[in-house]
């Protein structure tokens, strides 16, 4: 029987362009909110990228190791805060990368992730300087962050650096679009962006980056169960594309919300980035998919699959 209402709203799911407009406005200006600065007890470091834009990064100094923090499309350097402190407990000292289109950056548009690398390539640079060696820096990035933390490990790779997070990241752009959106709202979104922007887009592949990563620094992609926009297979296919590389399934969680930490099992969060730098330490061996459930309960699977079990798993 047809019904009305529902077919109403599977053309809204798929055909209304409401939102898109205001999304790729950032693709053009920065909005006129200002930036979120953590104060003391964190200190800036001076950073300036290879193209020539300078910026501060806040850095709070805990130990000899250092997290570099990059944030998501739309983000801000707030929502990176409470990892800082997640690391924190490990001993790691942790440095906010303010990204071009964000953060008070002084280049006021987005490139959606290419540029962005730039901007973490300056930071770790800036870390180096420092005096933190190139394998005590690790690079965590969410959503865009995470593909752009791919790219910036890729550009460092002739200094290795010490691992890489990558949290729900993507394996191209515009795919990830599609997941979310479908094909006829991407088809717009890829219209309403700058020529420049979507060409630059087009070409940012970070499987190609994963690819050429050095096996001297070890990628751990992070993927939940449910995430709509950077399914799990995505990051399951960046792992296994890694010379050194580990995919995590984090089951029931969806698409990062650092913003909503209402939508967050911070447990399980903590869980899976401990698990993660216990790998890349050699401290733990895994063989296939690190599999993570709600209860922070852990296992090996021999490969990811869409509706692996809850049960079973370690403390």
């Amino acid at each position: 029987m047809f019904d009305p209402v529902t077919a109403w709203e599977d053309f809204r799911r798929n055909y209304s362009v409401s939102g898109l407009p205001a999304y790729t406005s950032r693709f053009r200006k920065r909005p006129a909110r200002t930036c979120s600065d953590p104060g003391a007890p964190w200190e800036n470091l001076r950073c300036r990228t290879i193209d020539g834009w300078s910026f501060s990064a806040p850095h709070l100094r805990r130990g000899g190791r250092v997290v570099v923090l990059v944030h998501g499309l739309h983000g801000d350097l707030a929502r990176m805060e409470a990892l800082a402190g997640l690391f924190g407990s490990r001993g790691f000292s942790a440095i906010l990368v303010p990204v071009r289109g964000h953060d008070d950056h002084p280049c006021r548009r987005t490139t959606g992730g290419p540029g962005e690398a730039l901007d973490v390539s300056a930071a770790v640079c800036a870390a180096e300087e420092y005096g933190y060696s190139p394998g005590d820096i690790l690079l965590y990035g969410s959503s865009m962050g995470a593909a752009v933390a791919l790219k910036a490990a890729c550009i460092h790779s002739p200094s290795p650096l010490g691992g890489v997070l990558a949290h729900a990241c993507y394996t191209d752009f515009f795919a990830a679009a599609k997941q979310k959106l479908g094909p006829f709202r991407t088809g717009v979104l890829k219209a309403l962006l700058p020529g420049e922007a979507r060409r630059g887009l087009e070409d940012f592949r970070p499987a190609d980056y994963a690819i050429a990563t050095t096996r001297l620094t070890p990628l751990v992609f992070i993927s939940g169960t449910r995430d709509s926009v950077c399914p799990p297979e995505m990051g399951s296919a960046l792992a296994d594309s890694s010379a050194r590389g580990l995919f995590m399934a984090l089951s029931g969680a969806g698409h990062p919300h650092w913003e909503k930490p209402e939508l967050q099992n911070s447990w399980q969060m903590e869980k899976a980035v401990n698990l993660a730098l216990d790998w890349i330490a050699g401290d733990l061996t895994v063989e296939g998919t690190l599999f993570v459930d709600e209860e922070c309960n852990y296992r090996n699977v021999p490969r990811f699959r869409k509706n692996n079990s809850r049960s079973g798993g370690s403390k």
